[in-house]
């Protein structure tokens, strides 16, 4: 969907009248002559959660990356309304500095200082500090800032939405903006056709950007469809709210039609999960109803037209401040790995276009338990009904095109991890949709905690030289770049600089 420049200017404030001047912006873009000169060598950023570099100390914590993972770029949370900020103990590191527990603590979910004049006249509101919270009055950001260019350092805002359960309650009014499913009940995450919600998006990037100086932002929204919520994991469909509900019947798509199709598909999982498969199979029935209500694939591709929007209105509010910001998008493992829904209807191609780079999750350790409970487990109850598990493994293997010797067998994937292989591959693939539009930065993810089917969270350890040998493919592969993921406060030291000898073997060659 593309969105004329004059929308993006209305709907974010950015116009001739507006308080906002580029050229006198003390954002992005000011360093980037300093940067160039310290950093000639290739992109290699790290994930971290914002309270590390308070609880740590800043210039501690940028000497550790600098020195052990040859890192020069940090991405770190201006928001945490995620949850990234609730983990166990048993899943946390100490990288000399002491493990820093959650239990007890009361942090901040909004690491930045928003000013009241970007959300007059907004349904949605940010949740502000309060003398109770744990560093109140420290503005991270703003203290950042110095040691970065001091060490020729680069910070990226990193960004995600909030789940219901999570922006409820700190978000104001953002139980307003959420989806509404098939039977007029609250979903599960925000509406990403909500106008209400994509303009406290765009008043939030174009606020911290216009008050501090950083270099780029890597956005994400992890989240599918509700077709593919729907087929492989059983969840009611959603969005029905009015906004969507309008813009389908603008664009001549009938909702009730939508509805009867979405809910016939609904009757048919239910069905199947309890051992009632139609004498026609699964996927067969399932295409008599698509091809009888095609309603279904329309709201499908204008709620996928919502988070593009999304994207694009993110682009252009940064680029409109200075073109010098480096906008970016986090592509989660779902979307990434295993979801073809996804991968249809949201290419690489697509993302491309507004984009300056791709972070795709090619997180070669969780993958593997990931794609047996996550995946393969879940659809052979519901859409993969017609195949044994090893029959979904061998045909996903196939579809997804994944390197042979990435082909784990079905009962070696809980304990092993995937090989450098994987991430090789799949770091060719962006490459390939992105086409040259953008650069994509491969994400290395070491020590991602397993959600155990059982319940409960066990630390996954990761191999040192898997952890060097994934990053080198990514970057052999043709990655501009690498990001150590999912979270520094997760990241054992020892793997950090397996991460760190893989860069540094590349910048020599």
């Amino acid at each position: 969907m593309n969105i004329s420049r004059r929308y993006f200017l209305k709907t974010t404030g950015l116009t001739t009248g507006g308080i906002i001047v580029a050229n006198n912006l003390p954002g992005s873009g000011t360093n980037e002559e300093l940067y160039q000169k310290k950093n000639k060598n290739v992109f290699s950023g790290i994930q971290l959660g914002t309270h590390s570099l308070l609880d740590e100390g800043i210039e501690w914590v940028l000497d550790f990356l600098k020195e052990k993972g040859e890192i020069n770029t940090i991405i770190t949370y201006s928001h945490a309304y995620y949850g990234a900020d609730s983990r166990p103990d048993s899943v946390l590191a100490d990288h000399g500095k002491g493990l820093h527990s959650f239990k007890n603590r009361n942090l901040p979910k909004v690491w930045v200082k928003h000013r009241d004049e970007f959300f007059n006249g907004l349904l949605l509101k940010h949740q502000k500090q309060t003398l109770e919270n744990e560093f109140f009055g420290r503005d991270a950001f703003a203290e950042m800032r110095k040691p970065l260019d001091k060490r020729g350092m680069k910070v990226y805002v990193r960004l995600f939405e909030a789940w219901a359960k999570d922006g409820i309650g700190k978000i104001e009014n953002y139980e307003k903006v959420l989806t509404v499913d098939i039977n007029s009940k609250q979903g599960r995450g925000p509406c990403w056709n909500n106008p209400d919600y994509q303009q406290w998006i765009f008043a939030t990037v174009k606020d911290i950007f216009t008050n501090y100086q950083v270099d780029g932002i890597q956005y994400g929204a992890e989240r599918v469809g509700p077709l593919s919520e729907l087929l492989f994991k059983g969840e009611t469909p959603n969005c029905f709210c009015k906004h969507c509900t309008k813009k389908n019947s603008d664009k001549g798509v009938d909702p009730e039609r939508a509805k009867t199709g979405f809910r016939e598909i609904d009757v048919l999982m239910k069905k199947i999960q309890n051992n009632q498969v139609p004498a026609d199979g699964v996927l067969i029935s399932l295409m008599g109803i698509v091809f009888k209500y095609p309603e279904v694939l329309s709201w499908e591709r204008n709620f996928y037209d919502g988070g593009e929007q999304i994207n694009q209105g993110i682009y252009s509010t940064l680029k409109a401040i200075n073109p010098a910001i480096q906008v970016g998008r986090h592509v989660d493992h779902q979307q990434s790995s295993w979801d073809p829904i996804y991968r249809a209807m949201v290419p690489y191609s697509q993302m491309a276009s507004y984009n300056d780079f791709i972070k795709p999750i090619l997180y070669h350790d969780i993958l593997s338990p990931r794609l047996r409970y996550w995946y393969i487990e879940r659809i052979n109850k519901l859409i993969g009904k017609d195949f044994t598990q090893n029959e979904l493994l061998n045909g996903f293997y196939a579809m997804m095109r994944f390197h042979p010797a990435a082909e784990i067998p079905l009962n070696e994937l809980e304990n092993t991890s995937m090989p450098a292989e994987y991430v090789a591959t799949e770091t060719q693939r962006c490459i390939a949709g992105a086409s040259g539009k953008s650069k994509v930065y491969s994400g290395i993810g070491f020590d991602v905690p397993w959600h155990l089917p059982q319940g409960g969270i066990a630390p996954r350890p990761a191999n040192p030289e898997l952890v060097y040998k994934a990053t080198l493919a990514a970057l052999n592969a043709g990655a501009a770049g690498v990001v150590a993921s999912r979270d520094y406060d997760e990241m054992q030291t020892h793997n950090i600089e397996a991460f760190g000898r893989a860069v540094r073997e590349f910048n020599s060659k």
